[in-house]
């Protein structure tokens, strides 16, 4: 694999251990997932939340994993992304919010493994659950797949199942499932 600027040197033996994608993937699908993971990597404001620490193990299994969704993309899918942000297992956002009820409003705070900000809001994740669906893909949920592809939906500025009105959801929300 080629040296990756914003990549630490050990960053493709980092993926080929945690993320089961890589295996799939032909040499030219690998390099390419390596340039939008640099792209991520060095464009995207990283942050750790509750004292957790970032390491390199974990902001390149979470950008790998994210490149997927653009593999056959380019990297404007992911404008509306600015910053990622990594706790170390589920949190809760405080105050009022969306019931399963429509038109309702709840209170609570829900544990969550993720969540996209709308617009250029940040992305959240649990590295418990990034870690795990990682490793384990076809169980059906992976928590940066599914909001990096919240993200790419909010491009139009409509949440509706469509990044930019060019791709159905079904397109890269099966790669979260698959």
């Amino acid at each position: 694999m080629s040296r990756r600027r914003h990549l630490p040197d050990d960053w493709a033996q980092i993926v080929r251990q945690r993320v089961a994608y890589w295996n799939l993937l032909t040499r030219p699908e690998q390099d390419r997932l390596g340039e939008l993971a640099e792209h991520l990597v060095s464009t995207k404001r990283w942050e750790a939340a509750r004292e957790f620490v970032l390491t390199d193990e974990i902001v390149v299994t979470i950008a790998a994993q994210a490149a997927v969704l653009i593999l056959g993309l380019d990297t404007s899918y992911f404008g509306k992304v600015t910053s990622v942000i990594v706790h170390p297992s589920s949190f809760a956002i405080p105050g009022p919010r969306a019931s399963a009820i429509r038109g309702m409003i709840a209170d609570g705070s829900p544990p969550l493994h993720g969540e996209a900000h709308h617009d250029r809001g940040p992305v959240l994740l649990s590295w418990d659950q990034a870690r795990f669906s990682a490793r384990h893909r076809g169980r059906g949920h992976n928590v940066v797949l599914h909001e990096f592809a919240h993200k790419m939906d909010m491009l139009d500025g409509v949440v509706d199942g469509y990044a930019m009105g060019s791709l159905s959801m079904t397109s890269y929300a099966l790669a979260a499932t698959g």
